[in-house]
């Protein structure tokens, strides 16, 4: 009997046991994979993905794999639970966008033997706050950690590559430049992009990388919170940087690149490619708001916008002199609101360029004779900026080589009191716009004012459909000198043209010499200048005055002009350009 009891006691401690086992068993679940070479189990228990094997994990992943930019394979029980991954030893490397998806993911552990983590691999884990280990990794694709937004801090110490970063997008998502929530393309028509390995970690703080020696375009683009890299912000091994590497890192102090020689700058199309939407340019360090300082001793090359908007920026280099660089693009040190002075001798042009900011796209005429089409926004025009464009403490420049300054270049730039560019030939639209303290200019040279046209659209309601196009466009212009209040006095021999409101508003304004090569005065070139009384014409080519070139100026003003050239030019100058009634005309 008591051998009965004995076994059954054994029996149901059996029964007993084995489920629980079972149970346990069931924690950790395999999950299949592409390759047959690894591994993937999640632990129900520790919310742990683990991979296992040896070599290049392959997603096998290709365009058509991803459901709402997430891999089919992955089981939604660990896509959605997963809160750590561990990549076993004997992993070589992590194939592109094997990891998309994970959002709650906080921790990575990497082993010593990871060496190339692929493009978007780890994309969008928006809570991933601790990579641990990867201490060998050597090779970081674009868009590798993109959008990890609760990551604070990086190390990478035998990290050389971080270049390899051309990524596809879906094509409807045009917002991209506002944070993309896809990385990867599914249709035909969508555009290439370039995205950083690190781009939109927004809480991204420190970055320990000390032998890279390239930045791949948008490398920390939008890292808003970054305040050291390498410990010291010196990036000796650096010699080249892409595009927009730096952009809208806010936080950032201080930088030395000491052996770059190019900063570049990138034009952004956010576009579908049958319709044309947007473009704009990206800088390298534009939106830095917290730059004051930067080292690049043997720049040549500084890209269109490049500090755009690093309102702090005061010291670059030991002695705000950039002796090696040739070329300077648009808007490079535009909004510079603290830069005081700055010395460029190589440089022999200062440029803008335009570009569309918004504008109508697939605009249709129907049978019905109505128009109709498509909006960007409320607001259609043209975006510019001037290289020196709202440096408001801007108080003196040094460019002996410059020939030609382009439009808007220092637009703004209030503190301007003197300038001096003795070997310019040419300037364009709204150079010196609303430089309110210049008082002095010397460009003995100067041959022409260049005039454009500037064009924008009339506010439009989202969603109309019957509109003319022609009455919504509309043009202004801005002079070169406009609005310079204090300038007192206007020189020049070699001068051919004065554009529309060249001048106009300069209110101080009380003497101008214009020389042998005039042909012509633009539309209120002079207009409200109230202190103008003395008007000196060479020239004997005149032959075209605006409307309203001389509107209120003084009313006692006097116009000297060559004796051959009285009758007609006192004719050019009443009638045409309105000047007051009592002006006196003397031949010489």
């Amino acid at each position: 009997m008591k051998k009965l009891i004995s076994l059954f006691l054994v029996f149901m401690l059996l029964v007993t046991v084995i489920p629980f086992n079972a149970l346990a068993d069931t924690d950790e679940i395999e999950i299949n994979v592409y390759s047959k070479i690894f591994k993937a189990f999640y632990n129900k228990s520790t919310n742990t993905l683990s991979i296992t094997g040896k070599g290049f994990f392959d997603s096998g992943v290709s365009f058509g794999d991803y459901n709402n930019g997430n891999p089919f394979y992955w089981d939604e029980i660990a896509l959605d639970n997963t809160k750590t991954i561990v990549i076993s030893e004997g992993i070589t490397g992590i194939d592109d966008f094997a990891f998309i998806g994970f959002q709650n993911v906080e921790t990575l552990i990497l082993p010593n033997s990871m060496k190339h983590i692929g493009k978007c691999a780890f994309f969008d884990l928006i809570k991933l706050k601790s990579i641990q280990g990867g201490k060998n990794v050597t090779q970081i694709d674009g868009g590798a950690f993109m959008n990890c937004q609760s990551l604070k801090n990086i190390s990478f110490p035998n990290l050389q590559k971080l270049d390899d970063n051309e990524v596809k997008l879906f094509s409807h998502y045009y917002g991209f430049e506002d944070g993309m929530d896809v990385c990867l393309i599914g249709d035909y028509y969508s555009p290439w992009v370039y995205v950083g390995a690190f781009m939109h970690c927004q809480n991204l703080e420190s970055v320990y990388i000390p032998k890279v020696k390239k930045f791949g375009d948008r490398t920390f683009f939008d890292c808003q919170k970054l305040k050291t890299i390498n410990k010291n912000n010196i990036l000796n091994n650096v010699t080249s940087l892409g595009i927009s590497v730096f952009h809208n890192c806010k936080s950032l102090k201080n930088i030395s690149l000491p052996n770059v020689t190019t900063l570049n700058s990138g034009r952004v199309v956010d576009e579908d490619t049958l319709k044309g939407k947007k473009s704009f340019i990206e800088g390298t360090f534009s939106n830095c708001y917290s730059l004051e300082s930067v080292n690049i001793p043997k720049a040549k090359v500084i890209g269109a916008d490049t500090f755009y908007q690093c309102k702090k920026l005061k010291k670059i280099n030991a002695n705000n002199k950039l002796n090696n660089v040739t070329y300077l693009g648009a808007g490079a040190f535009a909004k510079c609101e603290s830069l005081e002075t700055i010395t460029l001798p190589k440089v022999d042009g200062l440029y803008m360029l335009k570009w569309a900011e918004h504008d109508v796209t697939d605009i249709t005429k129907n049978s019905a004779g109505h128009y109709y089409g498509e909006f960007e926004s409320h607001f259609l025009g043209y975006k510019y900026h001037g290289t020196f464009e709202g440096c408001t403490r801007l108080k003196s420049i040094s460019a002996p080589n410059v020939k030609t300054v382009g439009a808007r270049t220092f637009y703004s730039c209030k503190s301007l009191k003197k300038i001096s560019l003795p070997k310019v030939t040419t300037l364009g639209s709204s150079a010196f716009f609303n430089c309110i303290n210049l008082t002095s200019v010397n460009m003995p040279k100067l041959r022409n004012l260049q005039t454009t046209k500037w064009t924008q659209f009339k506010l439009l309601n989202e969603g109309t459909e019957d509109f003319p196009i022609k009455v919504k466009r509309k043009y202004y212009y801005r002079g070169t000198f406009e609005k310079c209040v204090k300038l007192k006095k206007i020189t020049s021999s070699s001068l051919a043209n004065v554009g529309k409101y060249d001048f106009k508003d300069c209110t101080r304004l009380e003497s101008i010499t214009l020389g042998k090569n005039l042909k012509s005065i633009g539309y209120s070139a002079f207009n409200n200048d109230r202190k103008l009384k003395s008007v000196n014409i060479k020239s004997t080519k005149l032959s075209k005055v605006g409307k309203s070139a001389f509107s209120k100026i003084h009313s006692k003003a006097k116009f000297t002009v060559p004796k051959s050239k009285l009758k007609k030019y006192k004719k050019l100058i009443k009638s045409n350009g309105k000047a007051p009634k009592n002006v006196k005309f003397i031949a010489k």
